[in-house]
């Protein structure tokens, strides 16, 4: 069977170039690349998902699953060739902070069960958090380990030969990777075949201006079932011809997708593999040291709201009804600069009240999760 992952770029227009385009190319390749599955990231308008489903049947791939459309969706679609048997989506707790556009999404991941010939097979399509390399130098590394934790939960009592797709915004060299490995005992397909190409590289013209590296991002991580083995035989780049519109040559995203050729093995299945113990470690590493940023946010924010409402309450201090005078009209741009000082704030209100303890607790709670991830249990234990 041949199974793919593409992130779409599918933002609204003016927030991502030549939308419908892009879209539409996608569907005309879909049919060529003989895909029995594909999961797809930021489909985040419901055009988009109607265009990707329509063509979807005319390729064969007549079953779909799409998160909501809009602000707080997933931006996650996937096709299949095959049923869809069971559906299930759960929700990332940790988003970034409110600064970061990936804070007001939905993300998190589906996983779905697929009916094949050769037995049931359950693909995973997530995207985690973005890098945001400009904006902070450990580039919310803690927020996707945290990410990578629930989803490493959200599966490991799957039974199945498990596909998890996506675009993950990480590389091999990075150290989520290694916890992403070693929590789910997945496999990644391009570094066992040793053909480990970039997704998003300046040969896109959506990225010929960039400073940063080409790098891999996008992958698709294999792990066989009790039942059955995943035997991957073949990956290569999909998505990645570029085709003219309105005189200039465009890409179908600013990323490439990937598409694993595999076998499922009937009676050559094997346990899960056991948590790695260094992946527990780093992860915990990692998570404590978000729960400390997160605690530097609270204190920055009320620091910075208490700053702001001092300043409002000076600026309006004293204003009251009178004639227009030249010292009223500098009074009236005081009071006007005690409500501009009031937005920042508010904000910064927000951030220390509303959403760093969210993030704490969050912190909390996943690193609790993962405690129960690195114990062994016992039979008896419900598996899917």
């Amino acid at each position: 069977m041949r199974i793919a992952t593409l992130n779409t770029w599918g933002l609204p227009e003016p927030f991502a170039d030549d939308l419908k385009a892009r879209i539409r190319e996608i569907g005309r390749q879909l049919a060529r690349l003989e895909l029995d599955a594909i999961a797809f990231q930021e489909v985040w308008t419901e055009r988009s998902q109607e265009r990707l489903r329509r063509a979807g049947e005319v390729a064969g791939l007549a079953h779909a699953w799409h998160g909501e459309s809009g602000l707080r969706g997933s931006g996650l679609l996937a096709l299949s060739r095959f049923p869809i048997e069971g559906v299930r989506f759960e929700p990332y707790d940790l988003r970034g902070v409110p600064s970061l556009s990936d804070f007001y999404g939905g993300k998190g991941f589906v996983e779905l069960r697929l009916a094949t010939p050769a037995g049931p097979l359950t693909l995973v399509d997530t995207h985690l958090l973005a890098r945001y390399t400009n904006d902070v130098p450990h580039e919310y590394r803690a927020q996707r380990v945290g990410q990578i934790v629930e989803l490493a939960s959200g599966i490991a009592g799957v039974r199945d030969p498990l596909f998890v797709a996506g675009d993950f915004n990480l590389g091999d060299t990075h150290e989520e990777y290694g916890v992403l490995l070693g929590l789910t005992g997945t496999r990644d397909s391009a570094a066992e075949l040793d053909a480990r190409m970039p997704t998003v590289y300046r040969g896109n013209p959506y990225r010929a201006s960039s400073s940063k590296p080409d790098r891999r991002i996008d992958l698709l991580l294999g792990r066989s079932g009790t039942e059955a083995g995943l035997r991957i035989q073949r990956i290569e780049r999909c998505f990645d011809d570029l085709f003219r519109h309105h005189d200039r040559e465009i890409a179908c995203s600013n990323h490439a997708g990937v598409v694993v050729t595999a076998e499922l093995v009937p009676g050559a299945g094997s346990p899960p593999p056991p948590v790695d113990p260094a992946a527990v470690a780093t992860a915990a590493r990692l998570l404590g040291e978000g729960r400390v940023l997160a605690r530097s946010y609270r204190r920055d924010g009320r620091i910075g709201a208490g700053i702001g409402l001092g300043a409002a309450l000076v600026a309006t201090a004293g204003l009251h009804s009178g004639p227009v005078t030249r010292r009223r009209l500098l009074r009236g741009a005081l009071y006007a600069g005690g409500f501009a000082a009031l937005a920042p704030a508010l904000g910064f209100s927000f951030v220390s009240e509303v959403a760093a303890p969210d993030e704490l607790e969050a912190f909390d709670e996943l690193s609790a999760l993962l405690a129960r991830m690195a114990t062994p249990v016992g039979p008896g234990i419900a598996s899917r």
